[in-house]
């Protein structure tokens, strides 16, 4: 299950001196008065790394949950681990005490494949706070507004592509929102098919989404295994990382390239590259950053990420919808009564399309995007009802455990945008999902505002004017969709299809009128 089967005898010796050595350390610091959250027990040396799948991860954390409670503690490779997966726990530790539990687990993994500038897995110091400082002083609820001309045309262009070719509305998707990406952070106009700019964001992020699964390398927990040539049986993972690594360097480079060209001769588009650049932000240490590296990292970073929990929750909108036609029936319904049949939505909709809202809500909790969120790393000992949790552990907010919790959702299975209402008025009683599909914490996802606006545009558009169904077989009977999800660090729907048609032929010349 392990990409590392067949280490060379002096290796296996090394590490395993080095995991005893580990946990007699660890066992001595450990206060004698208090233990460790319970969970599975683990085996000698590898702890529990064999235990943990590298598919699904979340459904048996579900299940340990179930068995252990809502903390529970496991070991890889004498790593420390604790889950979170109650939203009381996630709160009390993640949000309540962020000072602690802000950091991130110096991961090798990630310096090995090129995405060690990414904010969202860098250690907590002066450099993350000053590409977290950036990205929320231009992502921040107020600012997000500045975008919505560059949203909407991303959701208008993809209802025209709808229209041409309604099979293709995955790789559509991605598309418009890669283009809508690169023009906010880069200033670039994508081009209609085939840029070159959204092929390396797309081959980019392959390698994070795989590599940073949890316990999926050896070498993650095992550093000094990053030295063993590529050649010696088991180390086919150098391979992979030294192409990521290359795909990571193009992200971070190649569209920066065109924005600091333009920027230097005074052209090009107003971007978040270059807004970025037009400030002299300063570290903790006031001590100057280098303003051009600043803005690469920033602009690489929500070009690299800004698109990927829209992509993903959009391809559950289209799976919903297909199969939940009552909940189609009932968001058209509003759209009609407030839009009617001669325009399309507008950001200035919002507040009039609760239901939309509660799509979008239901969206985020019902197939995660982020099921066991990112890990943070615990900077110092800590205890909590009880139990002792040691310094440098890696604690995961089990997302998929919170909105599936049936004491807070009934039947969280089920698609149900209802379930947010009461009486026909939105129910505040109800958890928000976007209080915890975005992360926890002071490592709560900044472009989170710019996020959920997206996914509202699109929604709503798609919705006003198309209508979404299983495809049928020969004999005209529905084909079954079963909704599943790709495993990763960002899990997607598994491949499906379904029939997207325009809901009359005045939607579809709405479309040919508006979307130009």
């Amino acid at each position: 299950m392990f990409d590392i089967q067949h280490p060379l005898v002096c290796v296996a010796a090394a590490a395993v001196s080095l995991l005893l050595l580990r946990a007699y350390v660890k066992s001595k610091q450990y206060p004698r008065y208090l233990p460790l959250p319970p969970g599975p027990k683990p085996r000698p040396i590898l702890g529990n790394a064999l235990d943990i799948p590298l598919s699904k991860q979340w459904l048996t954390f579900q299940r340990w949950a179930a068995e252990y409670g809502d903390i529970f503690h496991i070991s890889l490779l004498g790593q420390p681990v604790i889950v979170l997966s109650s939203i009381e726990t996630a709160k009390d530790l993640l949000d309540k005490r962020s000072a602690k539990y802000s950091d991130r687990f110096n991961s090798t993994v990630a310096s090995m494949i090129g995405w060690d500038w990414n904010v969202a897995l860098m250690g907590y110091g002066p450099q993350w706070r000053q590409i977290r400082r950036a990205l929320h002083e231009h992502f921040h609820q107020g600012t997000v507004k500045d975008y919505e001309s560059s949203q909407l045309s991303g959701a208008r262009n993809l209802l025209t592509r709808l229209l041409a070719n309604p099979d293709n509305f995955v790789p559509d998707l991605r598309y418009d929102l890669g283009a809508t990406i690169l023009e906010i952070a880069y200033g670039i106009q994508a081009k209609e098919s085939h840029d070159e700019y959204i092929a390396v964001g797309e081959r980019a992020v392959e390698g994070p989404a795989e590599a940073l699964v949890l316990g999926a390398l050896w070498v993650e927990f095992l550093p000094f295994l990053r030295y063993v040539p590529p050649w010696v049986p088991g180390a086919s993972y150098q391979k992979k990382a030294a192409q990521w690594f290359k795909e990571a360097m193009a992200l971070k480079h190649e569209p920066f390239k065109k924005v600091i060209a333009n920027f230097r001769d005074g052209a090009g588009t107003r971007s978040l590259a270059s807004d970025v650049m037009h400030r002299d932000y300063q570290v903790g240490d006031g001590m100057s950053a280098g303003t051009e590296e600043l803005a690469k990292n920033v602009a690489a970073v929500t070009y690299g990420a800004g698109a990927d929990t829209s992509f993903s929750t959009l391809q559950t909108f289209f799976l919903a919808m297909a199969l939940y036609p009552e909940a189609q029936r009932k968001a058209q319904a509003e759209l009609d009564a407030v839009i009617g049949p001669d325009r399309l939505p507008e950001f200035a909709d919002q507040n009039s399309l609760p239901y939309i809202h509660a799509i979008v809500k239901e969206c985020l909790r019902w197939q995660n995007v982020f099921t066991l969120g990112l890990p943070h790393r615990l900077m110092e000992d800590d205890e909590y009802k009880g139990y002792y949790i040691p310094k440098g552990s890696i604690v995961l907010g089990n997302v998929w455990a919170i909105s599936h919790d049936p004491q807070t959702y009934a039947e969280p299975d089920i698609f149900n945008p209802d379930r947010y209402f009461k009486d026909g008025a939105w129910d505040s009683s109800v958890l928000d999902p976007t209080t915890y599909a975005f992360g926890f914490g002071r490592r709560e996802c900044p472009g989170r505002h710019f996020a959920v606006a997206s996914i509202y545009i699109y929604v709503a558009s798609v919705l006003q004017v198309f209508s979404i169904a299983p495809k049928r077989d020969a004999n005209g009977k529905p084909v079954e969709i079963k909704p599943d999800m790709i495993s990763g660090v960002v899990t997607y729907p598994a491949r499906f299809e379904c029939d997207i048609k325009p809901r009359s032929t005045e939607a579809k010349e709405l479309i040919q009128l508006l979307c130009v």
